[in-house]
């Protein structure tokens, strides 16, 4: 197309189990240039190229037909295509989201039964009016399309790739098994609102003010890649993808927006901006232990690394009504060429400086080994480092406390901890994270965990520690 774009559609759905004569490979790809037998493809994507007939478009973008897919030892073009798909979805007109529909087969242009069962609001009531004639009044309800219960209910909605296309595509048309949604980064309404005035006991919701524009439009760099990008975050994780590796590809469009759009910098889930919120996940499950050898390589200070284990994770920063100062400052990035193989050292390397002490952590209640998440004490630290002072904390394990404790009744240990913030409130709120040195010489860390202590005293010393620069992999 060279430097014009022309208008284009574009389908959102479920592959299911019936895809495969979707799918442009190697050994179709000379086929496909020349033509494409619309007959043969999946009824979704027929109904798809319908609708975008109808609307008076000319063109329409589907993965499986327009990303060359492996194929007989040909790995096709994901690696090249990954992260451009974001920029498919932004660019597009309108998203066409085949939401109520597991599989490619069934398609989605059916009649709904709020139309193919229509009928009239009914009232059955009774009574006797005041000269004593009893009366009998009918009024049953017609089937209603409510956007937030009808989309809950869909198979597209926990498909993790269908994140990102909702949130970039500025316009989306929702087909759902009660009927079709219209959704901007203004409004969401249903096709059932423009009759209203034919039916005289019509009570409809009022057109509902979509979120989706939200992340754009917030002025603030803090509360938009703060706040909001972790509220996103959290959402996505619990969403499916059938490929795992591509967790943090299937998100990648969004934050590159963010980044362009605040100036900022991004990697792995993580942005310079808020390097001490982003790197301060914990896993929200206390029962949720990360057993057994990674099956993914994703950086381990990523909030993606758990996720090869079906737990959710949750961001720790401050509670929002308290100021905090991070000290924990972004050296660089990895330079990964990819989005879904870290598998190099080199791919994972986050370098930082941070104060960086090593801890004495005891375990206060036996039955703490049943979790991952607990209570600890801080007694300080190993002769000749006093700096940090007596207290209580919290610690949040990534593995399981067998792997770390020897006995089964704790006794005190040494943590190496890389500090990222603190409360500027009294008691103070200090937040670290928990590493573990894999090499000496240029030394390299994992992270293990996360940790916050509460310090009654000041907090004045936390500024006279020496940052060190650490490499976390």
């Amino acid at each position: 197309m060279g430097e014009s774009r022309y208008p284009y559609l574009i389908l959102s759905y479920c592959w299911g189990q019936t895809n495969d004569k979707a799918k442009t490979t190697k050994t179709k790809i000379v086929e496909r240039h020349k033509h494409i037998a619309v007959s043969m493809l999946p009824k979704t994507i027929r109904d798809a190229i319908r609708l975008t007939r109808a609307m008076g478009y000319s063109y329409l973008w589907v993965d499986a037909l327009c990303i060359k897919q492996s194929d007989k030892g040909h790995t096709g073009e994901w690696e090249v295509e990954a992260h451009k798909v974001g920029d498919y979805y932004a660019n597009a007109d309108c998203l066409i989201s085949a939401a109520g529909y597991r599989d490619s087969r069934e398609g989605f242009l059916s009649e709904g039964p709020v139309w193919k069962y229509p009928n009239r609001r009914s009232l059955v009531t009774h009574g006797t009016s005041s000269c004593g004639t009893k009366y009998v009044y009918v009024w049953a309800k017609m089937p209603e399309q409510d956007f937030s219960n009808d989309f809950a209910a869909t198979p597209i909605k926990s498909r993790g790739w269908y994140f990102q296309e909702r949130v970039l595509c500025p316009r989306r048309l929702h087909w759902t098994r009660n009927g079709l949604f219209w959704e901007c980064n203004t409004v969401v309404t249903s096709e059932q609102q423009a009759l209203r005035g034919d039916y005289p006991f019509e009570v409809l919701p009022d057109s509902q003010q979509t979120e989706m524009g939200s992340i754009y439009h917030e002025a603030s760099q803090s509360v938009t890649i703060g706040e909001t990008w972790m509220s996103l975050v959290n959402d996505y994780i619990t969403m499916k993808l059938t490929v795992e590796s591509d967790r943090l590809a299937a998100i990648h469009g969004i934050a590159t927006r963010l980044a362009d759009l605040h100036n900022d910098e991004y990697c792995a889930g993580i942005f310079r901006s808020q390097l001490a919120r982003g790197l301060a996940w914990r896993i929200r499950d206390c029962d949720a232990i990360l057993k057994g050898t990674p099956s993914l390589n994703f950086p381990t200070w990523s909030w993606a690394y758990p996720l090869q284990y079906p737990k959710r994770i949750d961001s720790v920063y401050a509670t929002p009504h308290l100021a905090s100062t991070s000290i924990v400052e972004l050296v660089s990035f990895p330079k990964s060429p990819s989005l879904t193989d870290f598998g190099g050292i080199s791919t994972r390397e986050l370098i930082i400086k941070a104060p960086l002490l090593e801890v004495i952590v005891s375990f206060p209640i036996v039955d703490w080994l049943s979790h991952t998440n607990g209570p600890v004490k801080v007694s300080g630290q190993p002769e000749g480092q006093e700096k940090v002072p007596p207290s209580d904390g919290l610690l949040c394990y990534d593995r399981d406390m067998l792997d770390l404790l020897e006995q089964v009744l704790p006794e005190p240990i040494t943590m190496t901890v890389a500090f990222l913030q603190y409360t500027n409130s009294s008691p103070t709120l200090l937040i670290g994270l928990c590493l573990k040195q894999l090499s000496k010489g240029r030394p390299r860390y994992e992270r293990e965990g996360y940790i916050e202590f509460t310090l009654d005293t000041h907090r004045e010393w936390i500024k006279d520690i020496s940052a060190s620069e650490i490499t976390i992999v």
